[in-house]
Formats: C-alpha cells, sequence, structure tokens
C-alpha cells in the first residue's frame, strides 16, 4: 500500500480537510479561527508535533462537524493506537470515494505505487503501520 505523506502520527485531520470546501485555501487559519485555537496549536497538531488536549480535540472536532454537517466520534479523528473505528476517511466523511493528492503526479497521471489502491479505500499513517505490523506478526 502506498504510503501517504504525511507528518502527523495519531490524527486524521490532514485527511478530514482533503474532503473540506471552507478548508481547501487557507485551511490552518481557518480552522484556528473557527475553533477558537490558536493557529500554532492548529499547526502543531496537523503536524503531529504535539499530544493535543482533550479540550484541543473537541474544539476542531466541533469546527469539523460544522463544516461537514455531520457528527464526528473523537475516537475517528485522533487515535493513539493506530486505529480508528470507521475504516477510511472518505467513509467517516460520506465520499463516495476519492484518491489523495500525493496519488497523483506533476503530470496529473496516477503514480504507479497507486494504482492498484481503488478510490475511497486509502489509509492514513497510523492504520498502515498498525496493518503491517498485524500483518508481520502472523508472519
Amino acid at each position: 500500500m502506498p504510503r501517504l505523506k504525511t507528518d502527523s502520527k495519531y490524527t486524521r485531520i490532514p485527511e478530514i480537510l482533503l474532503h473540506s470546501t471552507r478548508y481547501s485555501f487557507n485551511g490552518r487559519s481557518k480552522l484556528a479561527k473557527d475553533s477558537g485555537c490558536s493557529p500554532r496549536t492548529i499547526s502543531r497538531l496537523l503536524r503531529g508535533g504535539s499530544c493535543p488536549t482533550y479540550e484541543t480535540v473537541v474544539r476542531v472536532t466541533e469546527a469539523l462537524e460544522r463544516d461537514l454537517g455531520r457528527t464526528l466520534d473523537l475516537r475517528d479523528v485522533v487515535t493513539f493506537t493506530g486505529t480508528y473505528p470507521t475504516k477510511t476517511v472518505c467513509a467517516l466523511v460520506e465520499c463516495p470515494g476519492c484518491l489523495p493528492p500525493e496519488a497523483w503526479g506533476d503530470d496529473d497521471l496516477l503514480r504507479p505505487e497507486w494504482q492498484y489502491v481503488r478510490p475511497g479505500e486509502w489509509l492514513t499513517e497510523p492504520e498502515r503501520r498498525h496493518s503491517q505490523a498485524i500483518i508481520e506478526e502472523e508472519l
């Protein structure tokens, strides 16, 4: 499975933002304003540079819920185990199926490593590491 390039180690927020029209431009600033968190806090959260407080996770999740028009389980937004209750971000946000921007090359052609990934079934980094660990244990 190809690797989604994200520095985040515990959150699906960057992938959720990919599905948002509101946060597609200046997403960090808008999310900071909408959640009442500082831009620096949002930046660290999206980078995976700090362990967020419960209050931060709730505020950000509520901002995402307002944008998406649906309720999100906090456990589908952040993880400390590498797994989420909802398997994919596309299923979480009710996307009919897409591929992340990293799947496409500069020539707008699908990169070879994404050739066999079905739209809507790509995984975030923590999920991929967790799945790989389970496979290695079974071997």
